[in-house]
């Protein structure tokens, strides 16, 4: 599949709903990848999108040097995390694979597959 296609797939398999709502805590980290395959929905909040789409690019074989999640903050002030792969973002809010420039986020970090849990400053996406 291609970066769009995931993206696609998992926009409409995808329900926003906070972590307290969904899973009773103030943040929980999760991919749903395994669900997205077998085309059932999921619902939880922008990291739980981000990484879904992290992995299923990884999955597709996309180079891991590649694929960020990224740490940012967006035109409205609040924190939101996304999922880069070469210069492109993976986003809930978006309808679409858009360039990362092009957003009017803050960026702050991001932590690329192939070095798991080294999470490095941004300047831009």
């Amino acid at each position: 599949m291609t970066p769009e296609q995931i993206h696609a797939k998992v926009l409409r398999l995808f329900t926003w709903s906070p972590d307290q709502e969904t899973f009773g805590r103030f943040e929980y980290w999760s991919s749903f990848a395994d669900d997205v395959e077998q085309d059932k929905p999921f619902t939880g909040d922008c990291d739980n999108f981000a990484l879904t789409c992290a992995e299923l690019l990884a999955r597709a074989g996309y180079d891991k040097a590649d694929i960020a999640i990224a740490f940012c903050q967006t035109e409205t002030g609040g924190y939101h995390l996304v999922c880069l792969y070469s210069g492109n973002m993976l986003d809930n809010r978006q309808r679409s694979v858009v360039n990362a420039t092009l957003v009017p986020y803050t960026w702050k970090s991001a932590m690329y597959l192939n070095e798991p849990g080294a999470w490095r400053k941004l300047t831009r996406g």
